[in-house]
């Protein structure tokens, strides 16, 4: 037990140096900033989830005590706390009811935590923020896009250098989209931490948990309706509540992308060309970024056409 706290407050502590290399390093280290969360992740699904926990009050409580109250409470909601309840329900397991006695060299039929809900989860919690910032700000002229727009203003000559005479355009498109754009970017990195931790562990041999599947992710059907709604509100409603549901819409769309890249990856199972098809595939994603629209409405056809669980049965399942 005493190992297992020890190497959960030495995950927290380079959790917290992650974070605070951007405050006392050179202005690159911000990248390395959006490695915050892997710390956790790595004591989460070697450990377990108490010790994830851990490890998050540790990065809180070290970044508060260095940097101040106020940069620690941003590690505890941007950081800490989605990564805990990430683990939490990822390291949940159940057992199927058993209609025949189960034999003794039959393998060990727990059903862990698919990547769906934890996909539902991320999501909830950045609607949660969104809709937390939209709230505080409403007292403020314009409520939240106006508070987003006093910050797009502030840096209007950065904006100037970069657009040149397209500045008031894209000055127009931050204002509209950037609490969306904002959060969604916030939340593929937790995503990514998480995949990039679970990989790590899981090569050591230390994983309390089987591998996530891409082409396993499934998303509950309501969240089509939910998304529907939201778009719906942004069209027809205008001040504070449709700017909210737009950039909600932003935020929901992340788990649909997640979606269509679970079918792509189901398409291409059966391929003998799976890894060079799959490279290719994310290097046009990653040089043309618009593309991510194309794979989220893939994620939401697949919802009516089910085109993930047709080829289910193409080939065996490689792992992703």
């Amino acid at each position: 037990m005493g190992q297992v706290i020890l190497f959960a407050c030495g995950g927290g502590v380079l959790s917290a140096m992650l974070f605070l290399s951007a405050a006392y390093g050179s202005p690159a280290a911000l990248i390395i900033t959006h490695l915050t969360p892997l710390p956790l992740y790595l004591v989460g699904f070697s450990l377990g989830a108490a010790a994830a926990m851990v490890a998050g009050v540790v990065a809180v409580a070290v970044v508060g005590i260095v940097a101040g109250i106020p940069l620690g409470g941003a590690v505890l909601v941007a950081v800490a706390l989605p990564v805990v309840l990430l683990m939490r329900r990822a390291m949940t397991t159940e057992k199927p009811i058993a209609v025949e006695p189960i034999a003794a060299e039959t393998p060990d039929p727990t059903v862990w935590c698919p990547p769906g809900p934890l996909l539902v989860l991320v999501c909830g919690y950045g609607v949660a923020m969104v809709a937390a910032a939209a709230v505080a700000t409403m007292g403020q002229p314009e409520g939240l896009a106006g508070a987003v727009g006093q910050m797009v203003a502030s840096r209007q000559a950065l904006l100037a250098d970069f657009a040149g005479a397209e500045t008031e355009v894209l000055t127009a498109r931050l204002i509209a989209f950037a609490p969306g754009m904002l959060a969604t970017g916030w939340l593929l990195a937790i995503v990514l931490n998480g995949t990039l931790g679970h990989w790590i562990v899981d090569r050591f041999g230390l994983s309390r948990r089987p591998a996530l599947a891409m082409s396993d992710v499934e998303l509950p059907g309501w969240t089509v309706a939910v998304l529907a709604v939201l778009v719906g509100a942004a069209y027809l409603l205008d001040g504070q509540i449709g700017y909210a549901a737009r950039n909600l819409a932003v935020v929901v769309g992340l788990g649909f992308f997640f979606a269509g890249l679970g079918v792509v990856h189901a398409l291409v199972r059966a391929s003998q060309s799976r890894p060079l098809l799959l490279a290719v595939f994310y290097g046009v994603l990653v040089l043309l970024g618009w593309t991510a629209l194309i794979v989220a409405g893939l994620g939401v056809i697949e919802q009516w056409l089910g085109l993930r669980r047709r080829t289910a049965s193409a080939g065996p399942e490689v792992e992703d």
